[in-house]
């Protein structure tokens, strides 16, 4: 049983991200709900030559999987590596990126994704979005390349400042 073994289930997993990163073709990648900060546990790590190298992803899913700013800033460069640029939706609600650094770390993660002119969805649901990652939200979406069908922000610390940068974009 794992039930309150943290240790133990993150050392699961982190073999199990060992051992995916030599697939080159899954289209599709979830990791919901972890109790623990994918992050700091060294998992993000492992995974990223599998982020890097398979081509074929299209769904990337860290579903209330914490990953912080620490996380958000090496999935954002991991992402930049990657020469296909096809992935569709990302999921990367509640994994609370931006809580100890006002955004910052989602501005670099986003920043990564304005090359990424297939990506569909984009959730950020519960995290600190802040103002420079809802003004890059901004140039997402008023870029002419620009897919994105849906994008998830609730309960993300968004005030009235914030939201006026989004709308001002949607309006042109």
């Amino acid at each position: 049983s794992w039930i309150g073994d943290e240790n133990k289930h993150a050392s699961f997993v982190r073999s199990f991200c060992q051992g995916i990163c030599q697939n080159r073709s899954l289209q599709r990648f979830a990791l919901k709900f972890c109790d623990f900060d994918l992050f700091e546990k060294g998992i993000l790590q492992e995974l990223v030559p599998f982020l890097v190298h398979n081509q074929c992803l299209r769904v990337l899913d860290f579903y209330f999987s914490p990953i912080e700013s620490g996380g958000a800033r090496l999935l954002g460069s991991t992402l930049e590596k990657r020469t296909n640029k096809s992935i569709e939706k990302i999921v990367l609600s509640g994994t609370e990126m931006g809580l100890d650094d006002e955004g910052e770390s989602v501005n670099a993660l986003l920043t990564s994704l304005q090359e990424y002119t297939h990506l569909k969805t984009l959730e950020l649901e519960t995290n600190e979005i802040g103002q420079v990652g809802c003004n890059t939200i901004s140039t997402l979406l008023t870029s002419t390349s620009s897919k994105l069908q849906k994008l998830d922000l609730r309960d993300s610390a968004i005030d009235n400042n914030k939201l006026a940068s989004l709308t001002t974009s949607l309006a042109k």
